[in-house]
């Protein structure tokens, strides 16, 4: 249906959804010091729910890149 082209180009938002996720988490690491400060919490809890956040933005990529081998029978 497509040529070779035309499909490789699903991959130019692919991959700078990535990016924007990669960059989102490291802003968010950034800013751990702030939110310990603003929520007056350590470092233990804050950490638990930074990696609880990264762990749903990871999921949530492979869902979309591999979503669509999962209705394929």
């Amino acid at each position: 249906m497509f040529g070779k082209s035309r499909k490789w180009l699903i991959l130019i938002p692919i991959v700078l959804g990535l990016s924007m996720d990669l960059l989102d988490m490291t802003i968010i690491n950034v800013a751990i010091p702030q939110i310990m400060i603003q929520f007056g919490s350590d470092i233990d809890l804050v950490q638990y729910v930074i990696t609880a956040y990264m762990v749903h933005w990871t999921l949530r990529a492979n869902y979309c890149v591999f979503g669509r081998y999962t209705g394929n029978e």
